[in-house]
């Protein structure tokens, strides 16, 4: 299955971008965009997890395709999940894979 194109297009006058559908519009990340990072996360480990909790634990091998897959994710408890804001995920928020399996993005929703 192929997207069909677009029917009007301008042209963005970025070289490496060329020309968008009109509708789109361009931005720059630091002013239409925040990031929240964590490497590893305060000495959590897997005894922790469980199958029923307050929070979802989402890891990279939990991104199937471009959505997160609840299912397959472990969960965490109101303590661990209040600790740290950067867990805490809402809807529209893009995640971005770093180790394991690099550059692999799922989208909240």
């Amino acid at each position: 299955m192929s997207i069909p194109p677009y029917r009007h297009y301008t042209d963005t006058e970025i070289v490496w971008l060329g020309e968008i559908p009109n509708h789109w519009r361009t931005g720059r990340i630091k002013t239409t965009t925040y990031l929240k990072g964590r490497v590893g996360w305060k000495g959590l480990t897997s005894e922790e997890y469980l199958e029923n909790g307050y929070a979802y634990l989402v890891t990279g091998t939990d991104f199937k395709g471009k959505f997160i897959a609840w299912a397959s994710c472990h969960c965490i408890d109101e303590t661990r999940y209040e600790d740290d804001p950067f867990i805490q995920l809402k809807n529209g928020d893009l995640l971005i894979t770093k180790d394991g399996t690099v550059g692999k993005l799922a989208l909240v929703c």
